[in-house]
């Protein structure tokens, strides 16, 4: 018999890879099921929880992921607190709801969730719930020291429109190098413009290719103008950043034809 631990753990790593776009993981998953909903149903919180992250992300089960959040959260989780609150905040699964939404945020943040910070501080920002600035600040920062891409996305924003560029740079990078998208866009557009900093093709060229991680090539075309000032070790330099180094030799050549 395999221990409750580990096999928790097992279905976790599974999740991940189902998450990732591993099928056969995601099948493997499915026959752990069972098990998974025995721990969950003795109150096994982490249990609970990843069985609503299935619903939510695997079988698009909304109800049934609100149902094991619920009881996580009821439980003392943060993460079923902040999964559930995500949930009424859109009206997935449940009718919608802000006020229980951002009554969850907050128990969720109260547990030191750093994602749960950073909804509430985006709910804010988006207009949905009056917070002071102060208080949104804080909320972002704490959620941005924590990893939080999103947070460090929205704490440049937000210095950007205090007025502090440089600062603003600095967060969307950390957004950037965190897997978010729209901050690598705004990052390399502000290498390339140098806004927030000197000028720095090398940077915006990185930026640019980073963008491909998310299946985005519109970046594509900026940095092979950029390229075409660059040397071709600079070329290398900003494929290496990137993650890319396999894609220096194909954009030298096209921008040295």
């Amino acid at each position: 018999m395999i221990d409750d631990r580990y096999l928790f753990d097992i279905c976790r790593h599974l999740f991940d890879e189902a998450v990732g776009g591993d099928e056969g993981s995601g099948q493997q998953l499915g026959a752990f099921t069972p098990e998974l909903e025995r721990l969950a149903l003795a109150g096994d919180t982490g249990a609970q929880d990843l069985l609503g992250g299935i619903a939510t992300s695997l079988t698009a089960d909304h109800a049934a992921a609100a149902r094991w959040f619920a009881l996580s959260a009821a439980a003392g989780s943060p993460v079923g607190a902040r999964s559930l609150g995500r949930l009424y905040a859109e009206g997935t699964g449940v009718e919608r709801d802000t006020a229980r939404a951002v009554g969850l945020f907050r128990t969720a943040a109260a547990g030191g969730d750093a994602p749960a910070k950073a909804d509430l501080a985006l709910m804010a920002r988006g207009g949905r719930v009056e917070l002071p600035a102060d208080e949104i600040l804080v909320l972002l920062t704490e959620a941005a020291a924590a990893g939080t891409a999103g947070a460090s996305a929205a704490l440049g924003d937000l210095l950007d429109e205090d007025g502090r560029p440089a600062e603003a740079l600095a967060r969307w990078t950390e957004a950037a190098a965190g897997g978010h998208e729209r901050a690598t866009a705004t990052a390399a557009d502000r290498y390339r413009d140098g806004v927030g900093t000197d000028r720095d093709p090398v940077r915006a060229v990185q930026h640019y290719l980073m963008l491909l991680d998310h299946g985005n090539g519109d970046g594509v075309h900026q940095a092979l103008a950029l390229a075409r000032g660059l040397t071709d070790d600079q070329v290398r330099d900003a494929c290496r950043l990137a993650g890319r180094d396999d894609h220096a030799r194909a954009i030298l050549d096209t921008v040295r034809d």
